[in-house]
Parts: structure tokens; C-alpha cells; sequence
């Protein structure tokens, strides 16, 4: 295989009936070249087994147990387990919904270097598994909707890796939008 181009972060806790429609929208990828970390972090339903065996002949996949009941140090340490110039932290009950997701990401941080971070508009389901879009989110970044904890940027996006090593990864304590 040849080096990674994205490192991929799963948090895993409590989503046995999620996650492998998660592991599966990453395995449909048209880019290929890239490496998995699942962390499973105190997890008490079947997550485990259920990842383990739907990444049972994927090589890309890795599985970690961890005792954090942090969503940050869960990222940070999958991040940190991955060496490639690009980072995607993926929830276990997100999709990847369209094939070439990554591949889109991946060449507009390649095409544009002074971008630090590429994401897309996201659609939505409801309890009932009904399809929809957020009227549509995100909208248009503003530094200043940041500064007043309003997460203007989806989970699902594809970053740099130094721009996440310079920032020193995720803040543990910053939980009102920890994925910001």
C-alpha cells in the first residue's frame, strides 16, 4: 500500500447499530489511500465486535480500546496514531454519502494551499430515517460566530494535519462544541 494521504478518526461509543453502515461509506471511497483509526472508548453494548468484524479483512482498519469518556482525547488520540498530511474525524453514526467525499476534500486542500480546511453541506435524519438538509448548514464561516461558540463547520470535514498539530488538537475542555 502506498503511504497514507488521509488519516481517518472514528470515535466509537455505544453505536453497534450504527457503525458499520459508517465503516462502509469509507470503504466505498474512490480514494483509497488511506488509513483508519476506530477508537472505542467505554463502549458497554457490542461496538467492538461489530467493528471488528466488519474490518476483519480491511488493512486499512485499526481498532483501539481506550478509557477516556472524552470525544477530544478519543480524536486527538486517533489522530495521533496516523501519519498522513490529511486528517477526517468521521462520528460512528455519520456517512460518508457520496463515493468521491474524500476525494473532492482531499484535491481542494491539494489545488489551494492556503486553505486550511475543506467541508461540505450535510444532510440530515430524522428519528423516523427521513432525509433532509439544514435550511442549508453550514452557512457561511464567521470568525466572530466562533468566538461566541456557534459551530459553523460539520464534524465531517478533511483537515490538515499541521494545521491540528500547530493547534494541538482538539480542546478537552471546550465541550459545548467539542468539534470545533
Amino acid at each position: 500500500m502506498d503511504k497514507p494521504l488521509v488519516t481517518i478518526c472514528m470515535p466509537l461509543h455505544n453505536y453497534e447499530q450504527y457503525c458499520v453502515e459508517t465503516i462502509r461509506s469509507i470503504q466505498m471511497q474512490t480514494l483509497t489511500n488511506y488509513e483508519v483509526y476506530i477508537i472505542n472508548d467505554r463502549s458497554t453494548d457490542n461496538s467492538e465486535e461489530v467493528a471488528l468484524e466488519a474490518i476483519k479483512d480491511d488493512k486499512r482498519f485499526h481498532l483501539f480500546n481506550v478509557d477516556f469518556g472524552n470525544l477530544s482525547a478519543t480524536r486527538n488520540y486517533g489522530l495521533a496514531k496516523g501519519s498522513a498530511p490529511f486528517c477526517v474525524c468521521i462520528d460512528s453514526d455519520d456517512r460518508m454519502g457520496r463515493e468521491d467525499f474524500l476525494e473532492i476534500l482531499v484535491t481542494a486542500l491539494e489545488q489551494d494551499t492556503d486553505i486550511g480546511i475543506a467541508y461540505t453541506g450535510i444532510t440530515v435524519m430524522d428519528a423516523d430515517g427521513n432525509l433532509g438538509h439544514l435550511n442549508p448548514w453550514p452557512k457561511e464561516y464567521h470568525v466572530e460566530g466562533m468566538i461566541n461558540r456557534q459551530n459553523q463547520i460539520p464534524s465531517l470535514c478533511c483537515f490538515r494535519r499541521i494545521a491540528w498539530e500547530r493547534q494541538g488538537g482538539y480542546s478537552r475542555y471546550f465541550t459545548h462544541a467539542e468539534d470545533a
